[in-house]
């Protein structure tokens, strides 16, 4: 059975020989990351990060009807968290730059060697590692120095299934609206809105564990069930169906 614990690559790629490069190059299961999902064209890979759990993407620049580029800008569009390593046969200044401008996590030329993907795959997992452990917060609230902020948290946690803002929180806290941005990418390594989605998504997985029904938890989290779901799917790669079943089969 498929481990939903390791991390999700996906590699676009329009030529199949470079493709399958890449695909045997890193070493994925060595560094806790799952078979990587290949794409020859920008719009099949777009259309299964936007349905499924992606934690990296591996994107070439020059490809046919969508470029490596204007994926990385549609993706931005929902999706600040994913890491983006952009691999190209190009050594262009302005490419880079642009892709830069998207914040990505790197930028490598082909071919790309073992050494290279190696310590690519080591930097990726000390990332990720550290984002899953600072995602853990209700366990490390009383660890965080800045009390204020440790009290904004224990707030959200006590009403997170209400609408809340970000300016209104700055305001009841008084706290600076950017500096509370900061303070958030600081101690939690998310954004304050993925922050509440991601407390939601963590919420509803211990409640299907205690076998609440999909609908009687999207309503209890003010979402439409169809759209829970997919946040569901997204968070943890499988519907909330499949959730509960694996958790059933774990008992």
């Amino acid at each position: 059975m498929e481990d939903k614990s390791m991390y999700s690559a996906v590699i676009v790629e329009d030529e199949p020989w470079a493709l399958a490069s890449l695909q045997a190059v890193f070493p994925w299961e060595h560094y806790n990351f799952k078979p990587p999902q290949g794409f020859r064209n920008a719009h099949d890979a777009l259309k299964f990060i936007s349905q499924n759990k992606t934690d990296v993407l591996f994107t070439d620049i020059k490809m046919p009807k969508m470029s490596g580029l204007e994926l990385i800008q549609k993706i931005r569009e929902y999706d600040s968290q994913i890491k983006i390593i952009v691999i190209s046969g190009h050594d262009n200044f302005s490419f880079a730059q642009k892709a830069i401008s998207y914040n990505v996590f790197r930028y490598l030329l082909k071919p790309v060697n073992r050494q290279d993907a190696e310590n690519l795959m080591m930097k990726l997992k000390t990332e990720l590692d550290s984002k899953n452990n600072a995602l853990d917060i209700e366990k490390k609230i009383m660890d965080i120095p800045n009390p204020t902020f440790r009290e904004l948290l224990t707030f959200i946690n006590e009403h997170y299934t209400e609408k809340l803002q970000l300016t209104a929180l700055a305001e009841r806290f008084h706290i600076n609206k950017s500096y509370l941005s900061q303070l958030f990418n600081q101690y939690i390594g998310y954004g304050f809105s993925e922050y509440i989605t991601e407390l939601k998504m963590q919420k509803a997985a211990k409640m299907l564990k205690r076998n609440i029904s999909g609908t009687e938890i999207a309503n209890f989290l003010n979402y439409d069930y169809v759209y829970f779901n997919k946040l569901f799917k997204k968070r943890f790669g499988m519907t909330i169906t499949q959730y509960r079943q694996k958790a059933e089969e774990d008992r």
